[in-house]
């Protein structure tokens, strides 16, 4: 009976000792992620290697993805991300590699068949990137959620593999060549982000419009040659960061905006818009309101008084005309950047800039100002000097501005005088 039981206490120590080493001679088998059961899948390891192939790597950026044993987990590989519960490569991070003359983009289908399905998160920005990758794109279905391909050479139309990608939230394309309208992007229902300054796009900001009006968050489009009018942006329902500049806008501004809006930063500059600066009541959440270097005229609408949250306003560069009194509606004293340069603005410059003790930036040059109506004199800015540079007075200049300078860093006065010649 001893005998029997010695038997097995000594057949499970057996089995423990083998099923230890088979743990310790396969390490792949275990996480290389805190909380995973299992690490690295082996067939996406295998497809990793084998898109490795295809690199050449001459400065070592991939030493981490190898067969060796202390390699097997890929989970650990530079730029390699896996979910934690079930192991399955979900991010891929080749950024600033420069893969343009070491990948045929026809054949990584074949080298990587088994991660269209996982892959979540994409990054192959700054590549030097060709359109050729777009064939690779094309296999892609529900998995992406992030795909970056900024600051490559893409170029041509954009194609309508990016339609097929119904799970895609953000999307970067800027600083590339690419071509066409923004069609293709309108039934993106999914899509949060969007990213495509600095290309060629062209054809108007509406055609834009689609299921994706009720998803952008950010759009940046700057730096394009979109043309027309400015629609309606407060169709966009949860828009809150909006980027046009450097356009070919032109025509107008909406009269009146449609829908209460959750825009926070609004940028409009260098474009060729006329008119005058209207109804901007439903975008009272705006922080960053920047129209400067267009074509407008006329008053500005009081209703910018509705802004209260506004931090910072560039109108410079237009033909706006008046008095400068409407920055005083604005009333909260928040306001940290003002710019009314370059315009047509005439009157006293108004004593509510004293109000105003978080202005760290201030930009008064060439206008048509009566005079300063001691506005200037005791107004402490926080930032910059005051740019007063032609600034035009038909009236008295006092013989001494007095304007206090407070660092933000020790919030120190320094005094500044300017004197009247």
């Amino acid at each position: 009976m001893l005998l029997i039981k010695h038997d097995k206490s000594f057949h499970n120590l057996y089995v423990l000792i083998v099923l230890l080493l088979l743990l310790k001679l396969a390490p792949g088998f275990i996480s290389g992620v805190k909380g995973a059961t299992f690490g690295c899948i082996e067939r996406e390891r295998q497809a990793l290697l084998k898109f490795k192939d295809g690199l050449i790597d001459h400065s070592g950026l991939l030493s981490t993805w190898g067969s060796e044993e202390e390699k097997r987990d890929c989970c650990k590989w530079r730029g390699v991300g896996c979910n934690t519960s079930t192991g399955h490569v979900t991010h891929l991070d080749l950024s600033g590699f420069n893969l343009s003359q070491t990948i045929d983009w026809l054949q990584v289908p074949n080298r990587l068949p088994h991660l269209h399905e996982s892959l979540a998160i994409v990054d192959f920005s700054d590549n030097q990137l060709t359109s050729s990758i777009f064939y690779w794109l094309a296999n892609f279905g529900n998995s992406l959620v992030d795909l970056d391909l900024s600051h490559n050479h893409l170029q041509g139309s954009i194609p309508d593999a990016f339609r097929n990608m119904t799970s895609l939230r953000t999307l970067d394309l800027s600083s590339n060549q690419l071509q066409g309208d923004l069609s293709s992007f309108g039934q993106m229902c999914s899509l949060n982000k969007l990213y495509i300054s600095e290309n060629n796009l062209t054809g108007e900001l509406s055609q834009l419009f689609g299921c994706v009006e009720n998803s952008l968050e950010i759009l940046q489009l700057d730096g394009n040659q979109l043309h027309g009018s400015l629609p309606d942006i407060t169709r966009f329902t949860f828009m809150r960061e909006l980027n046009l500049s450097w356009n070919q806008l032109n025509g107008s501004l909406p009269e009146q905006f449609s829908h209460r809006s959750e825009l926070v930063l609004l940028y409009l500059n260098d474009n060729q818009l006329t008119g005058s600066l209207t109804d901007v009541a439903m975008l009272s959440s705006l922080r960053e309101l920047g129209i400067s270097n267009n074509r407008l005229d006329g008053n500005v609408s009081e209703s910018i008084g509705s802004l209260f949250q506004l931090e910072k306003l560039h109108v410079g560069g237009n033909s706006l005309q008046g008095p400068a009194t409407f920055p005083c509606n604005i009333g909260s004293g928040i306001l940290g950047l003002l710019d009314l340069s370059n315009n047509m603005l005439t009157g006293w410059i108004p004593d509510c800039l004293l109000n105003f003790t978080n202005l760290g930036v201030l930009n008064l040059a060439s206008n048509n100002f009566s005079g300063l109506a001691g506005a200037l004199t005791g107004l402490t800015l926080t930032g910059a000097l005051p740019d007063l540079t032609g600034l035009t007075l038909t009236g008295a200049l006092p013989d001494m501005l007095n304007i206090r300078m407070r660092s933000g860093l020790d919030g120190k006065e320094e005094r500044m005088i300017i004197e009247a010649h």
